[in-house]
């Protein structure tokens, strides 16, 4: 898309450093999770977002988390990067993970973001895949 501020890498992003299992959620999608299992699965390096030069290399203003369940491991990592930058957070989430969802609500309440628009949605009711804006107060 010619962005300039755009820095693409081969990485998985968690709470620490690691190697895990991608997995192949769904052939259609194209989905994949470090979460439960699939029939086919490949490697990867996992790093903290805290711990990648490159993230930091200018100022982080939108962080976009898509990992099909695993968005708090990400957010984890990442305390340090929201806490310093303050960004809009774009959080894919649902009822597929409920307890994920959960947690990451809790982590985005507890580092000052706005969680009251998702605090009562019955998330047994929502499809996985359904985003969600989240700004610091």
């Amino acid at each position: 898309n010619a962005l300039s501020q755009v820095v693409p890498m081969n990485i998985g992003c968690g709470a620490a450093r690691s190697t895990a299992k991608l997995h192949e959620v769904s052939r259609s999608s194209g989905s994949a999770s470090i979460i439960g299992e699939g029939a086919t699965s490949t490697e990867i390096r996992v790093e903290r977002l805290d711990d990648v030069p490159e993230a930091w290399a200018t100022p982080v203003s939108l962080l976009k988390i898509d990992t099909e369940g695993y968005e708090p491991e990400v957010l984890e990592g990442a305390r340090r990067l929201i806490e310093e930058h303050r960004p809009t957070i774009y959080l894919e989430m649902g009822g597929d993970y409920i307890a994920s969802t959960l947690r990451s609500i809790d982590l985005l309440r507890d580092a000052g973001y706005r969680t009251d628009h998702v605090r009562s949605i019955d998330w047994s009711n929502v499809g996985n895949g359904s985003d969600y804006f989240f700004l610091p107060r």
